[in-house]
């Protein structure tokens, strides 16, 4: 089964790098933005979002086929001369704003602007998203060296290159990825390049610009890989390059595979015209753009900054104009002023309810996630209307907690509640118990248990942390779980990239019992899922393993069109864990790991 994000014949990212951090780095007209524009490809193919800071107005390709004759992607083009919609220099907080409440994915095509415009736009933009974002996305900054440099020639600069070593640093947590990518690797700031995690590296060969990559290689992967990367470099051909990974300390030589979409950054040879696609992807503009207005406004509306610039400016008008205006104007300013205040007052008395309950909840967390086995037990009661599944009544063993929950609910008589079961098998060992063994490392053995006894095992690290409710791998509590439970020898690693139980560990996990039968096998799986992905694997068991088009599965599972946020990150989601597949560009089809019968 095809995975990843597949970059060239011999090499694929796994799809961890939406949220990882990354630099490309090459001469000019080496292939970097091809490069970059192949892994936006997969990630739009995997139904990821992502955005583009465009200084070169070469990114609008995406839109159309490559042969410019079909659609593309539908990412839409704010600014430059390919625009769906204008773009302002002073609009990135805005733009930041609509792209996380509104989930599409963007180019900003900025090359028309100045170069202090860029770094206003830049700096607001990356500032408001890793404030408020909180689902993975991938931003590719190109001419990086614009807005990270590593000579500073203003304070604006300064300001922009804090904001962009943040989001690098701290971005992962948010659930943003970056790529970075530059002509002039001398140019970018060193510290900033020392923090990614992937480098990838084409052709370059002035000695200024060799320096830089080759450091970081003899650091990060090895100096005698570096010394081999430092002499092929100024002979690599367009298109082939070195992929280097400070995650796995090893380096690959690859050559890009051929773009599905339009090469919009090609140069003209001489006596040749610029190409220009005929056919873009369809963007609804006047849609996305009430909507995007609408964002805006409510942002403003709840914003107590705004409020407070509102109360000063009629404050300011209302002296200006004293003696000099109607006893009915005044009466009618003091109002507006009074009412604004209040509004204030309401919205920075909302602000403190909610720090409240975010504490109280995770407090709350905190203490229910030491018993998520349970819990996870009545949630599939009650998701289920209350009828306990046939699958799961004789091997939930309701827990006190989960008890006094069930008998305040009254969700039925406690006769009829489910009894622990000894069955036979690898799951009927008495659970043990392990000192510091907290809420997450419980989930995390639940969820291969789970996994188990679905005859997945051993399990890949992305569907462990699924299952496990983790959004994405390098999330601090499944790292630290994980740790602790190799540590304590409760799990084991017999193949890159996936997890198992040991005999130790199938002891302390739930018992989980083993599927009967494929539906039996469906059912439970479906009981994991959420509505939206239980509606498209509903469509895709029932092709078994026939390919279907995206649209038509989109329609057959009650979505109107294709961007529906509901259904691209159900589809996403079921991608993660290796449930569906795309044998060929827009057909989908279930894979071997739905049916028993095939593993």
């Amino acid at each position: 089964m095809s995975k990843g994000l597949h970059i060239a014949d011999n090499f694929s990212f796994p799809l961890d790098l939406v949220t990882s951090t990354q630099a490309i780095l090459a001469r000019k007209r080496s292939g970097k933005s091809y490069t970059a524009s192949v892994e936006a490809e997969e990630m739009l193919e995997n139904g990821q979002q992502i955005a583009v800071i465009d200084p070169t107005s070469a990114w609008y390709g995406l839109r159309s086929s490559a042969d410019g004759q079909g659609p593309g992607y539908p990412v839409v083009v704010f600014g430059g001369d390919h625009a769906d919609a204008p773009l302002d220099f002073r609009s990135g907080k805005q733009m930041a704003r609509a792209l996380v409440d509104l989930r599409f994915s963007a180019i900003f095509d900025v090359g028309s602007w100045e170069t202090d415009e860029q770094i206003q736009f830049s700096f607001a933009f990356a500032s408001e998203l890793l404030r408020i974002n909180r689902a993975a996305m991938h931003l590719f900054i190109d001419e990086a060296d614009t807005f990270a440099p590593q000579l500073l020639e203003s304070r604006e600069q300064k300001k922009c290159l804090g904001a962009m070593s943040r989001l690098v640093k701290q971005g992962g947590i948010k659930g943003i990825g970056v790529t970075m990518i530059t002509q002039r690797s001398a140019d970018i700031n060193k510290k900033l390049l020392s923090q990614i995690d992937i480098l990838t590296v084409l052709r370059m060969s002035a000695p200024d610009d060799l320096v830089p990559p080759i450091k970081w290689i003899a650091a990060n992967v090895g100096p005698d890989y570096a010394k081999e990367v430092e002499k092929a470099l100024p002979r690599l051909g367009v298109g082939k390059a070195y992929v280097c990974s400070n995650l796995t300390g090893h380096g690959q030589y690859i050559e890009v595979r051929q773009r599905r979409t339009f090469n919009s950054g090609a140069t003209p040879k001489p006596g040749e015209q610029r190409a220009e696609p005929k056919v873009l992807a369809k963007i609804d503009i006047q849609k996305l753009g009430r909507e995007i207005a609408a964002a805006v406004e409510e942002q403003k509306q709840n914003d107590p900054d705004e409020l407070k610039r509102k109360v000063a400016d009629l404050e300011k008008r209302l002296a200006f104009g004293e003696g000099h205006i109607s006893k009915e104007r005044e009466r009618m300013l003091v109002e507006q002023i009074q009412k604004m205040e209040t509004d204030l007052t309401e919205a920075q008395g909302k602000l403190g309810e909610q720090e409240s309950l975010i504490s109280l909840f995770r407090e709350r967390f905190n203490a229910l996630s030491q018993h998520a086995p349970a819990l996870s037990a009545v949630l599939r009661i009650l998701d289920d209307r209350i009828d306990i599944p046939a699958a799961v009544a004789p091997t939930v063993e309701l827990h006190t907690p989960v008890r006094t929950v069930m008998r305040e609910l009254k969700l039925r008589p406690e006769s009829e509640w489910p009894k622990p079961a000894v069955t036979s098998g690898q799951f009927s060992s008495p659970q043990v118990d392990v000192v510091g063994l907290d809420g997450p490392s419980r989930r995390v053995l639940a969820a291969l248990a789970d996994l188990e006894a679905m005859r997945i095992a051993p399990a890949p690290r992305e569907q462990v942390a699924v299952f496990a409710n983790y959004s994405h791998l390098n999330s601090k509590g499944l790292v630290n779980a994980l740790g602790f439970l190799r540590t304590n020898g409760l799990i084991d690693y017999p193949e890159p990239g996936k997890i198992a139980l040991t005999e130790e560990g199938r002891k302390v996990a739930p018992p989980i019992s083993k599927p009967k039968t494929e539906r039996e096998f469906h059912e439970r799986l479906m009981g994991m899922m959420g509505g939206p992905e239980r509606k498209l694997l509903e469509v895709l068991i029932s092709l078994r393993s026939k390919s279907i088009d995206r649209a038509e599965l989109a329609a057959k599972a009650g979505y109107g069109h294709l961007n529906s946020k509901g259904f691209v990150n159900a589809m996403g989601r079921l991608r993660t864990l290796g449930l569906l597949d795309y044998p060929t560009t827009g057909k989908v089809r279930a894979t071997d790991l739905l049916f028993l019968e095939a593993r």
